[in-house]
């Protein structure tokens, strides 16, 4: 299998790409007038929905699909990795697992949000009608305190390991005056 992944894998995928390409741009092209962006793309009177996205459907499909099975490819080699060689697949493990802590102290320090945030999204949420009487926050949670908590630990997650790579890019250079 990885004999014949690396001698026709990197071919197999530009040959994928270029097709899904020339597909997407076949249909923009056919579409003609079609494509008035700024009328295909406005909301309903009453109607959550946008009118037309049909036109990338296709595109948006592929880059879904394609996404879905990079990551399930991830998985299954990672895991036949680890189980192939278990002891020099050690130091990704731990790899992994610091990435998971860092991300859960981050998680843990972000908290929610203030009051006066959360009363702007839910304000911002309820902008947006479904029905009479009804708005989009009744049947989608847009953003709640549980994802503020997320997204605020991703973003300290991203802030710690910005500033690990800053101070090993400082250091390293600091290191190799002295050489």
């Amino acid at each position: 299998m990885y004999s014949l992944l690396s001698k026709y894998g990197q071919l197999v995928a530009l040959g994928v790409g270029v097709l899904i390409t020339l597909l997407f741009f076949g249909i923009i092209m056919s579409s003609g007038d079609k494509l008035d962006a700024a009328s295909q793309l406005s909301l309903k009177e009453g109607n959550a929905m946008l009118s037309a996205t049909s036109i990338f459907d296709l595109g948006l499909y592929a880059v879904l699909f394609l996404t879905i099975a990079a990551a399930i490819a991830a998985v299954v080699f990672g895991i036949v990795n680890i189980a192939k060689d278990p002891k020099g697949s050690m130091k990704s493990l731990i790899g992994i697992g610091v990435l998971l802590a860092i991300f859960l102290i981050g998680y843990m320090a972000a908290g929610t949000d203030g009051d006066d945030v959360m009363a702007a999204i839910n304000k911002f949420n309820g902008l947006i009608k479904v029905g009479e009487g009804e708005n989009v926050a009744d049947k989608f949670e847009y953003l709640n305190a549980g994802k503020s908590s997320f997204i605020g630990g991703a973003l300290n997650t991203a802030y710690v390991l910005g500033g690990v790579a800053f101070l090993g890019l400082i250091v390293s250079e600091v290191m190799n005056l002295f050489r």
